[in-house]
């Protein structure tokens, strides 16, 4: 598929874009770094281990995990952290959230797996973890209630209305659940192995978050159906940005962020050709600054880190970024991204400032702020 195709066959936005490195971030943005807190996971020579950072990027605390990680379900009242491994998972570690002190590990019920994500209520004695029902071939969302202490009980599962739920996030409205089915039928028998390529239907889904309930379902037109849904984020407005990786042919051209507007249809934003094609068909990670004015998206495999205005849908700044795939939002135009050598830097929409370059360390997948 071309990129004419693409415009004749779907709606899409196109963009404005301010390309290269700007001049450094300064020592405001440097400043701002001082007040935060971010978890993330690592691997340090052979061994695999959550961590905290202080904002020098110093470890202040550290948690061992039973291997590789990927991201995290971070309780809003500040009691409790879990760490899921990376899929298809099969622990999810329970910590205390300032120091990361073990409660306890918790395994995935009968013939299921976790997808490495997974989110809080509001009051933070519920969380909710995507997984795959790989007997059935579906995806659902394990409910789980959890006590001060860190106590855990399955209660239940609620389908997702789909194959592969990868991301799932709490709407500002602390009602709804959003939930990004990538559509890839999966068994652990074969690891991350995708077995119905030909056939793949991912969608975005919302559900009442205190029932379960489906309250919509968004599908991708056919001619992108291998357009994997894998990580959301919300905006000050309301509306829901998706970060996508293409499974079809290298030689297509696809769009791979999109945003939604519950109730509305799905905008899937073009940017500029050489960008989009830098991407390499992969996001990787999707985040937004405190105000939700704008929005990170980065691609591990392109390299690159690409910050999005949330008002005109315009591309603010892309930036050059080795294997970097975690991003967080640190305060108004400001972001921590990092790597998987070692790097931490800060980005914004003038800048790009290199800040830690740690040894013998690999950044996983996602860097939250806590």
């Amino acid at each position: 598929m071309n990129r004419r195709e693409w415009l004749a066959r779907t709606t899409v936005l196109a963009l404005a874009t301010v390309s290269g490195t700007k001049a450094a971030a300064g020592n405001a943005a440097a400043g701002l770094l001082l007040q935060q807190r971010l978890v993330t996971t690592r691997r340090i020579e052979q061994r695999f281990e959550v961590v905290i950072l202080n904002g020098e990027g110093a470890v202040c605390a550290r948690c061992p995990l039973p291997g590789r990680g990927h991201s995290f379900a971070i309780d809003p009242t500040g009691n409790h952290l879990i760490a899921f491994g990376r899929q298809p998972g099969f622990y999810a570690t329970v910590m205390q959230a300032g120091t990361l002190k073990l409660h306890h590990t918790l395994t995935p019920a009968a013939n299921r797996h976790f997808f490495g994500h997974g989110a809080f209520n509001p009051d933070g004695t519920v969380f909710y973890a995507t997984e795959n029902d790989y007997a059935n071939g579906e995806g659902v969302l394990g409910v789980y209630a959890i006590d001060a202490r860190g106590h855990i009980t399955r209660s239940g599962e609620w389908s997702t209305h789909g194959i592969g739920p990868h991301e799932v996030i709490l709407l500002n409205d602390k009602r709804t659940l959003c939930v990004a089915n990538g559509g890839l039928l999966t068994h652990p028998d074969y690891g991350k192995h995708p077995l119905n390529l030909a056939d793949m239907c991912p969608s975005l889904v919302y559900l009442d978050a205190t029932t379960g309930q489906l309250l919509e379902k968004h599908v991708l037109p056919e001619h992108v159906h291998q357009l994997s849904i894998r990580h959301l984020v919300q905006d000050g407005q309301g509306r829901v940005w998706i970060g996508c990786q293409y499974m079809g042919s290298q030689t297509d051209d696809v769009p791979l962020v999109g945003v939604h507007t519950p109730g509305r249809h799905l905008d899937m934003l073009l940017g500029p050709d050489h960008l989009r094609r830098s991407l390499k068909h992969y996001i990787g990670s999707m985040a937004a600054t405190p105000d939700g004015q704008q929005i990170a998206s980065s691609s591990p495999v392109g390299g690159r880190v690409v910050l999005w205005n949330t008002t005109d849908l315009s591309i603010v700044n892309s930036v050059s970024f080795n294997d970097g795939c975690g991003v967080a939002g640190l305060a108004t135009g400001t972001f921590m991204a990092s790597n998987g050598a070692g790097a931490l830097s800060m980005l914004s929409s003038t800048g790009h400032t290199p800040l830690i370059q740690a040894q013998d360390t690999a950044w996983d997948n996602h860097i939250r702020v806590v």
